[in-house]
């Protein structure tokens, strides 16, 4: 779900934007003192299977770096306790 706090002058390009995307579940709440809206939206099918398969292309990454931090804080650990002698 998405939700932008914009000047209420760039409401109606903004939508248009949005309704082009796919967007689904666009609202637009009343104007604030302040001159913004709030608009909030649920994103387009394409946009959160784009989304899952971004987190799933970045899990190798993470998994790889994560296992890599282990391993050099463990020689690390090995060298100052064995080899610092």
């Amino acid at each position: 779900m998405g939700r932008q706090r914009l000047p209420q002058r760039d409401a109606p390009e903004f939508l248009a934007r949005l309704e082009q995307s796919g967007a689904q579940g666009i609202r637009r709440a009343p104007a604030r003192l302040d001159g913004t809206v709030e608009v909030t939206w649920e994103d387009s099918a394409e946009e959160v299977q784009r989304y899952r398969e971004d987190l799933e292309a970045w899990k190798l990454v993470y998994v790889v770096s994560g296992a890599s931090l282990v391993l050099v804080v463990l020689a690390i650990l090995l060298v100052s306790l064995f080899g610092g002698g």
